[in-house]
Formats: structure tokens, sequence, C-alpha cells
């Protein structure tokens, strides 16, 4: 089969949707599909498609001729509009009008990582190319713990939420990697049950059963009292670090034996080190940044812990497990489901330093518990987190979903959504005097793509902000 594995966000991140892609298309490939992958490239200035042949889209034309168009559409209808949802809105058609430009109907399957790519492949695939998806995160509460000014209520809200209720419901199957999510999905977005799938994340396992490479160094010579704890996440909000960091000063000052490394970047590094030295604890605790090597950082580990206020199946909390480390967790998202406490692991209560501290304290005092818990996660994990086990599951949906198409079924096939004629909508990039001649040429390329009766905003969206705004 052809798959196409498609993400708005960028594509290589750091972060759970990147080690998935990656793993899903490494194994599709060895039993002889052709696998693509299309993104944001990481300067978030154009998009590209990975596979053997590799296409790239600017993205500047797209956005800033939709940009300006969609600005003046919704500040003259909704004066109130908040300037957020119009970015965000001019940067999913800018996706879509990317999109149209693949070829996509030499698919067999379109398998999208996000509630974004799945709202805009909806709007201009082929109908008879079929479209899953697998969501790795709860995409409105996610966005309103980094922008706490967008709860319930709010238009953000109510805008985010839409497009991961669209999202979820135009694939012909959405996969969720944890219980918790789909426990989410299923009472609170209402999304139906025939709707959603179980499908938890797998790795391979031959990385975590040789040891890691000899030749890397810790960044500084430690003594070998000392004892390594680990972070291993992107220095974002939702990864609740300054709950370890009110955990360590705890921890300060009952020992002084051990030192803590911050694997990860993110937008919250300036404030955390500021934190980390309010803290008094430069001499404990070390940023190294973002770092291909967790591999390694995990083995040289005594303790791994995450902190999380919110997540779902986070891939280092399997791959700590597979090394073989005791791993700390809180009792958010999905989190709980990966770990049986004091035997594969720990459980903290999420954005508690008092508890994620005492977790600490009982693995650092005791040696033994620490190699006990070690190896009993490093055995059950080898069995559960197995990419087999996922391959099996995934290899199982394509097979049903392909074999429905032939035979007409297509699971209750989706129509692309309905334009509503009521709602003005006109292309703005139908005025070729707007254009320079290198912008004009990939918009004559990609017109012809777009399917009949699509429009630039979609009528769903306008009628959400006329009924939140009136």
């Amino acid at each position: 089969m052809k798959i196409l594995l498609c993400t708005f966000w960028t594509f290589p991140h750091t972060g759970g949707i990147n080690t998935y892609i990656n793993i899903l298309k490494s194994e599709l490939e060895k039993t002889g599909n052709e696998v693509d992958i299309f993104a944001h490239h990481p300067s978030f200035e154009y998009y590209y498609l990975l596979g053997k042949q590799e296409l790239r889209i600017d993205k500047a034309p797209l956005y800033k001729q939709i940009y300006t168009y969609i600005q003046s559409y919704y500040t003259n209808l909704f004066p109130q509009m908040d300037p957020w949802i119009i970015e965000m809105e001019a940067e999913r058609y800018s996706f879509e009008a990317a999109c149209s430009s693949l070829k996509l109907d030499e698919y067999h399957i379109i398998h999208v990582q996000d509630v974004i790519s799945s709202a805009a492949l909806s709007r201009i695939k082929p109908q008879h190319v079929p479209l899953i998806s697998t969501i790795h995160g709860w995409f409105t509460n996610e966005y309103y713990l980094d922008h706490p000014n967008s709860g319930k209520g709010t238009l953000p809200w109510i805008y985010n939420q839409y497009i991961e209720y669209s999202g979820l419901t135009s694939s012909q199957l959405t996969l969720l990697p944890s219980k918790w999510l789909k426990d989410i999905y299923l009472n609170d977005v209402k999304i139906p049950p025939a709707q959603l799938i179980h499908v938890p994340y797998g790795i391979k396992t031959d990385r975590f059963t040789t040891k890691a490479n000899d030749t890397l160094e810790p960044l500084e010579p430690l003594s070998p009292e000392l004892k390594i704890i680990s972070c291993v996440a992107r220095l974002v909000p939702v990864k609740g670090h300054k709950y370890l960091m009110e955990a360590l000063s705890l921890l300060k000052n009952d020992r002084n034996d051990w030192i803590c490394y911050f694997v990860g970047d993110g937008t919250l590094r300036e404030e955390l080190e500021l934190l980390s030295k309010n803290l008094g604890l430069e001499k404990h605790l070390k940023f190294v940044g973002a770092r291909i090597d967790v591999q390694y950082w995990l083995q040289q580990s005594d303790i791994i812990v995450l902190s999380s206020i919110q997540d779902n199946q986070p891939f280092v909390v399997m791959e700590a497990q597979m090394s073989g480390k005791p791993v700390i967790v809180t009792d958010a998202g999905g989190m709980p489901e990966m770990v049986e406490h004091e035997k594969t692991g720990l459980i903290a209560k999420k954005a508690s330093s008092e508890s994620i501290y005492s977790n600490i304290k009982l693995l650092m005092d005791s040696e033994e518990l620490r190699i006990k818990i070690g190896n009993a996660s490093q055995n059950w994990a080898l069995d559960t987190w197995s990419v087999n086990n996922m391959l099996i599951l995934v290899n199982s949906i394509y097979k049903q979903i392909t074999l429905d198409k032939r035979e007409g079924g297509f699971m209750k096939a989706k129509k692309n959504p309905d334009n509503d004629s009521s709602i003005k909508s006109v292309y703005p990039y139908s005025n070729e005097s707007l254009f320079n001649d290198k912008d004009l040429e990939i918009w004559k390329e990609i017109i012809p793509h777009l399917p009949n009766g699509y429009t630039v905003p979609d009528p769903n969206i306008v009628k959400l902000i006329q009924k939140s705004t009136s």
C-alpha cells in the first residue's frame, strides 16, 4: 500500500508525534509498504513531503494572501474576533492549500496525526481515499494549560473544541494511545464510541536490550556517590517542571548526594532557570537542552521523573522502563495506565511537590527498591510495549478500512463537509493582481486541485462564531 502520514506540526519535532511517525514509517516499510510524510518543516517557512520523491512548498505565498483575506473577512463580521483564531484559521487554510497540491488520489490510506490535519484533509481529500487519525493529546485542554485565559466559555476554547470534534469525527476511525484520552473524548467531547479505538504505542525493544554507546561521557565528571535523576521532557507548562523543582528543593534540605538533569528545551527554559536560581538548585540541577541521545541519558540515570500535569502515554516512560530504570510519574492523564505503583514504578499526585518529593526520597533511600522496580518494569515493558503489538492493531485497521472500501461500505463513508451557500465566501487568491509572478505560479498550480465547492473560510466556523458572539 501507499500510505501518507500527515501532521500539521513540524517534523522532525521533539515529542511523541515524531517518535510515533518514525516508528510507524520504519515498521510499515519493512512489510513492503510505501510511506510518505507530509508536515511543516522545522523552520515553519515551508511544507514538505518526505518520501521517494521530495516536494517543498513555500508557505509565505499561501499564508500571506489567506491571512490578509481572513483578517479582513472576520474583523468586518466580528469586530471582537480573537486575533489568535484569525491566525489559526489562516494556518489551517494554508495547510489545506498545500495538501491539495499533493497527489492525494494515489494514496491507499491517509493517516493523520493531529486534529488540525484531520479537519483540514477532510475538506480537500478525494472522496475515495480513506482518512484515519491517531490523536496524541487533548488539544483543547493543552492549549488552555498554556494559555490560562482561554478556559471554558471563551471563544478560543469554543473554537478549539470545534476543531477537535471536527478532526475526530471527520476521519473514518480514530486511534488513541491511552484509555484516559478515549474516556475524555467519549464523555467530555461526546464522540460516538464506534469512532474510537484504543491502540497503545509500541517501541523497538532491541534499542534497550543492548548497552548504550560507551563513547558518550557525562557533561562533567561525577562522584560515584551521586545519584542521577533525569527528567526528559519539553520545557512547557503541561510538563509540570516547577513542581519537580520544588520537590528537588525539599530533597536538597534532606540530602546532597544527587544531581538532576533536565533533558529537553522549550518556551519555559529562561523562567525555569531563574526559578532554579531562586530555589538554590544551581549545583544540583543542570539544563542540558534537547538531545538525540535520550537512550544514553536514561541508561546513565538512577531515577527517571516525569512531573506532567497532563500527558497521554509518554514515550519516555516506556523507554525508561525498557532501560530497567525506576520511573516516577504523576496521576495525570494516561500515565497511571503505564505504571503499577511500587511494582513497575511510582505514582505521585499531579501538581504536588510534596508527593513528588516523597516518591523521589523513597527511591533515594533504598537501592534495593530501585533495582527491584527497575527489573520488574523492564520485564513488564518488554512484553507490553513491543512495537509488534502496535503493528498488529494498526495493520488490522488498515486491512479493515481498505477491505470495507473495496466492498463499497467505506466504514459508513463520511462525505466532505457540505458548504453553506448562505454564507458569503470567496477565494482570497481570485485577484491575480495581488500576486507577484512567483506567488501566482504557486497558486495556479494549487487551484485546480481544490475540490468543487471548496470555500474559505469554512462555513461551519463562521456559523460557530456567529452563534458564540450573538
